[in-house]
């Protein structure tokens, strides 16, 4: 498969990254500008993410592409209804906003969550 149709299908869930620091912002518009170019579709989780959203329409994303969500479960079944068979789906952020509770609504089998996804233990799952 060609670079260009698998850049095509690649969608992004994405949200802040808190240990950016004072480069935060502008990291974070980057992120952005950066799935504009590449992505069919962002998802960005939480509020300061929102740097991220603005860094792609600055980029010409289209804001119909653009979906923004409190919280990882809402975003993972959000994705689970637009993903479809040969999509890439790219999940980053950092743990405290719990990104594998995402994974595991989009997963084709989420029953191996405890094998296949981090924090699936009982401490994490408070």
């Amino acid at each position: 498969m060609k670079l260009a149709s698998i850049l095509k299908k690649l969608s992004t869930i994405s949200f802040s990254a808190t240990e950016l620091g004072a480069v935060s912002v502008s990291e974070h518009i980057a992120i952005g500008k950066l799935s504009a170019k590449v992505c069919s579709l962002l998802v960005t989780i939480g509020i300061r993410a929102d740097d991220i959203a603005k860094g792609a329409r600055s980029d010409g994303m289209a804001e119909s592409k653009i979906f923004q969500f409190a919280d990882a479960k809402s975003a993972g079944k959000f994705v689970e209804t637009e993903v479809k068979k040969g999509d890439i789906v790219l999940i980053k952020g950092s743990q405290y906003i719990r990104m594998d509770q995402a994974v595991v609504e989009i997963m084709g089998e989420p029953d191996r969550a405890p094998e296949l996804v981090v924090r699936q233990d009982t401490h994490w799952k408070k």
